[in-house]
């Protein structure tokens, strides 16, 4: 073999180990990146699977059937706490519409007429509301507080109060003499010792205000009910003391029928009947119109 081509192999031999070298640190680092990847890969798996511990007094089974137990307890309270969210949510739903009733209330007037200290709120045989008012100023409330559909009543004397029915206008003809009875009895005429008086009704838009707090001209066709009788009777009807005009249909507890002519006054009247029902006297003299009274147990 000459020189120069012993030299030759020599380097070609020497490269060769060189490239060698290099593929063989090439793969190592692919593999290093593929057990990296691997590796990165179980760890993920491991986090995303919930840890159970495992009881190792117990058997696989009894493992298991801890588990099954537990889920359905709190399959159980989710489905409690669903139900009882569903429940929470069904009673403000009522609360809101009841303060949106009250609302609607305090708006037409309604809800302060029905609480104003001025102003009597009784009911007729078909449970139709009525308001008398004692007074100017409870007369002035009780108009503004009127609806299209309510009727209007006074006693055709001076000096009358003013008594309003409640959806009066679609009334049965038996509610609204009893609204008759109450503008007759709450009248000038109970203290002249009247038995009877006139009475009618008109709709709101046939009210015309007076410049005088609480007076009022009408206008257009009034209808009219004939000798209304002035009697009333106080009692109980669904656990609250009331009065009410005395041809009510409703069914009256410790009723005591109260008629014009009498002899007692209304200090005595009121005093009576407050001992009778156990009741505050000022609670009996407020629901009483001015004059005598003559009282009979019925």
């Amino acid at each position: 073999m000459k020189k120069g081509e012993g030299k030759g192999n020599e380097e070609r031999k020497r490269k060769k180990s060189r490239q060698e070298e290099m593929q063989e640190r090439k793969q190592k680092k692919e593999q290093k990146r593929g057990h990296e990847a691997e590796h990165n890969e179980h760890k993920q798996a491991e986090q995303s699977v919930e840890e159970l511990e495992l009881f190792y007094n117990r058997s696989a089974i009894e493992n298991a059937n801890y588990y099954f137990t537990l889920a359905k307890k709190m399959k159980k309270k989710a489905e409690g706490a669903e139900k009882a969210i569903k429940e929470l949510e069904k009673k403000l739903s009522k609360e809101e519409k009841k303060k949106a009733k009250e609302r609607a209330k305090r708006q037409s007037g309604e809800f302060s007429v029905a609480e104003a200290k001025d102003v009597i709120t009784t009911t007729t045989s078909a449970g139709l509301t009525v308001h008398i008012g004692k007074e100017a100023g409870a007369n002035e409330k009780l108009y503004r507080a009127m609806t299209m559909d309510d009727l209007f009543f006074h006693a055709d004397i001076h000096g009358a109060a003013t008594v309003i029915l409640k959806k009066g206008a679609n009334a049965p003809l038996r509610d609204k003499l009893e609204a008759a009875t109450l503008a007759a009895s709450y009248s000038k005429a109970w203290k002249l010792d009247y038995n009877a008086v006139t009475v009618y009704a008109v709709m709101k838009d046939q009210i015309k205000p007076l410049a005088k707090a609480g007076q009022y001209d009408f206008e257009g066709k009034r209808e009219w009910f004939k000798n209304a009788a002035l009697r009333l009777i106080i009692g109980i009807h669904r656990n609250k003391l009331n009065i009410f005009a005395v041809n009510t249909k409703l069914n009256i507890k410790k009723a005591v029928s109260i008629s014009p002519g009498g002899k007692l006054k209304k200090d005595a009247a009121a005093k009576w009947l407050a001992e009778f029902y156990g009741v505050d006297e000022a609670k009996i003299k407020a629901l009483l119109p001015s004059g005598k009274f003559y009282l009979k147990r019925i």
